[in-house]
């Protein structure tokens, strides 16, 4: 959860059967921070994108729906002021000609006045410079005037070869039969890359706008599905002849056309901010930044404010918040979806941290608010403080409703779960990691988040499960708050695995979770050891350096990944780490203080002996004082001069090199600054607003 400066897409693998080859790769599956860069800019690298894409929707393409139903359940007719059907055009029906480029369907869309209401326009070469570049799709459709930039989308049409079609229709069921056990993958590589790519379209479009679903649309010379998306899946309809019958795919776009900004899936408790509003939040953000809050962004009259509806369960009322658009964002579709920001409470008179995400919503996955208060409870130390929030009414997936034996159409899927929209305030605010001020703050904030994490195990009862830099915030104080509590663990429940899937940060995730990731439940050490990781990613990450190839070793400890075909691991490269081989004592020497280089050493100690060959099956894992204990005798007051004498000065030191800077222009010794100082806080890029720009549906449709 750092800010990034470019929205992009992340790609957490699903196990699914991909290829019958195993294969290496050196970009990581799943990425949900910013640090490193998940999108390639070849023709070649952008198939590879989308195959990950792919693996990270896995089987939660729900279909093949039939038409009819689709439109029954999603795409109501329209209907005038007065509850009266709207009259159809007289001519609705496209010629075989329209789909010989793009140009022709749009003009025999224009031509039988299909979509009054709407603008479609050939985009097939062109990008939103806010976006990745290979994000161009065929057809955008969007309010007439506007540009086709993602913030302002409001459908997407991709035409693609019929025999790469991303999806495979089984033979008809016969009564009694269900097509449960058939799978809805066409299972082609070029199928897996189209996958892939329709899904980071609808990625994109979720990213830039607030949004609880949206639709596309994609043709296959002549046949056509259409698709609904939203965090929990997508549900997709029968692949259908629109030249034979072109009334099908004509009444689509006519129905989609009248539908409300609420009906296209737009998020209405997102909207614009008042004048007053907007006044109140850059004088309230001006007033915080000058008490010390650095790290908040420098809010302007130019900049696009927002007004959010926070549910509070406790009082049964709406609050509302004033901010700009995430500072902290997902880049995937399916899932969680989490967005963070910065905003001004208008009853409350403060700024705050606000957490928007879709939660899991089932009976053994127990609320986020919930878990605060239970933490709260318990007297834990160094976590953020709940100020109210719940569930958004009304707000929760559909696609899993659409699994039951009640569609007897619908194909095999997995990890279909009910999401529902969640809203929080919190009142503890905080920079993120990476902008750590010293090195030795930096271990500071790491020790006070282990605090949080063990007492939260002994005294609630709760193991956090997530453990990530994006996860460890530094409060105004420079302490550490450990956060994101939503896919913590009551330990006092049976043991187990409640998922067929993992979640977290690929860079961080242990090496035997990634070496077993179907098996192996995830436990105290696997924590810990994510901890370790954290502090390694963010030294080699963000201090000056002149440490040979370091971006080519930081890619193989933390970003590769094995595809063996029916699931994905990893964890060799972090194997490497702890047996000294791969980011080497000699290379980490000199270029950290004393105490941080000893830290490092002591935790490859005490995890090593879990996978050396020889002690793995006796080897005992580490606790959580054993861990604490290391860093605790390495920031004693003895050790004082140690961390002043590598000029590690107490000033914002942290980012050697802005998010958006290609990492190998700057980890081989060609960091031009002496010491870690790069300046003070308010020069630098995460000051400034983010580069994500999200539109409310009153922005979009305006």
């Amino acid at each position: 959860m750092l800010p990034v400066s470019t929205p992009l897409q992340s790609t957490p693998p699903r196990g699914i059967p991909l290829a019958s080859d195993a294969s290496v790769h050196s970009t990581p599956p799943q990425i949900r921070n910013a640090d490193v860069e998940p999108f390639a800019t070849g023709k070649d690298e952008a198939k590879v994108t989308h195959r990950r894409l792919a693996v990270e929707m896995g089987s939660r393409f729900i279909g093949p729906m039939p038409v009819s139903s689709f439109f029954d359940e999603f795409v109501p007719p329209p209907k005038d002021a007065n509850g009266k059907p709207v009259k159809k055009p007289t001519s609705r029906k496209f010629p075989q000609k329209a789909s010989s480029s793009e140009a022709s369907f749009i003009a025999e869309i224009e031509k039988r006045k299909l979509c009054p209401n709407l603008q479609f326009l050939d985009t097939h070469t062109t990008s939103d410079p806010l976006h990745p570049k290979e994000l161009k799709p065929d057809i955008s459709v969007v309010a007439p005037g506007q540009d086709p930039a993602w913030r302002k989308m409001e459908l997407v049409i991709e035409r693609k070869p019929r025999a790469h079609d991303p999806f495979a229709d089984p033979s008809p069921v016969k009564d009694g039969e269900d097509n449960r056990k058939n799978s809805f993958l066409h299972n082609s590589d070029n199928a897996l890359a189209n996958r892939g790519q329709i899904s980071s379209y609808a990625a994109a479009q979720f990213q830039a706008q607030f949004r609880e679903w949206a639709f596309s649309v994609v043709l296959l010379d002549d046949y056509a599905r259409i698709l609904r998306w939203d965090r929990a899946g997508t549900v997709v309809t029968e692949r259908f002849n629109w030249r034979e019958d072109p009334d099908t795919l004509a009444e689509f776009l006519w129905r989609f056309n009248h539908l409300d900004k609420k009906q296209r899936g737009y998020d209405v408790t997102v909207t614009p901010a008042t004048s007053g509003e907007g006044m109140l939040a850059m004088e309230g953000f001006a007033a915080a930044r000058k008490k010390g809050k650095k790290y908040l962004p420098i809010l302007t009259e130019d900049i696009v404010l927002h007004k959010f509806m926070v549910y509070d369960e406790k009082t049964s009322t709406e609050r509302f918040f004033v901010g700009p658009s995430a500072h902290v964002y997902n880049r995937s579709m399916a899932g969680r979806g989490t967005f963070g920001y910065y905003a001004w409470d208008i009853d409350g008179g403060r700024v705050v941290y606000l957490k928007d995400s879709w939660r899991i919503n089932t009976e053994d996955m127990a609320k986020e608010t919930d878990i605060y208060e239970k933490l709260e409870k318990a007297g834990v130390q160094r976590v953020a403080k709940l100020g109210c929030g719940g569930d958004l009414p009304g707000q929760s997936t559909r696609s899993q409703d659409f699994i039951t034996e009640e569609q007897p159409w619908a194909c095999m899927t997995s990890n279909v779960y009910r999401h529902t929209h969640c809203r929080m305030s919190f009142l503890t605010i905080g920079a993120p990691l990476q902008r750590f001020s010293s090195t030795r703050q930096l271990c500071v904030a790491i020790y006070d988040a282990l605090t949080a994490h063990a007492e939260a195990y002994t005294k609630a009862k709760i193991l956090h499960r997530d453990v990530s830099a994006g996860n460890i915030l530094i409060d105004e104080d420079g302490r550490g708050v450990l956060i994101d509590w939503d896919l913590s663990r009551d330990i006092s429940l049976p043991p187990g695995r409640r998922r067929q899937w993992r979640t977290g940060t690929w860079q961080f995730i242990s090496a035997a979770l990634l070496l077993d990731p179907q098996a192996k439940p995830h436990t105290v050490s696997d924590d810990l050891e994510s901890f370790c990781h954290v502090l390694t990613y963010m030294i080699v990450k963000y201090r000056p350096t002149k440490y040979r190839n370091l971006h080519r070793k930081i890619k193989h400890v933390y970003d590769d990944y094995v595809d063996e075909g029916n699931v994905i691991t990893g964890g060799e490269g972090k194997i490497n780490f702890f047996s000294g081989g791969a980011l080497d004592a000699g290379g980490l020497f000199g270029m950290i203080p004393k105490p941080c280089f000893d830290i490092i050493q002591g935790l490859r100690q005490l995890f090593a002996p879990l996978y050396a060959w020889d002690t793995a099956e006796s080897a005992v894992p580490p606790s959580s004082s054993e861990v604490m204990k290391l860093f605790k005798t390495h920031m004693q007051a003895s050790t004082h001069v140690d961390w002043l004498s590598h000029k590690d000065p107490a000033v914002y030191v942290a980012e050697a090199y802005p998010p958006d800077t290609d990492a190998a222009t700057n980890a081989n010794g060609k960091r031009s600054r002496g010491r870690d100082d790069i300046g003070p806080l308010s020069n630098h890029p995460s000051t400034r607003v983010s580069a994500l720009l999200q539109s409310t549906p009153e922005e979009v449709l305006d």
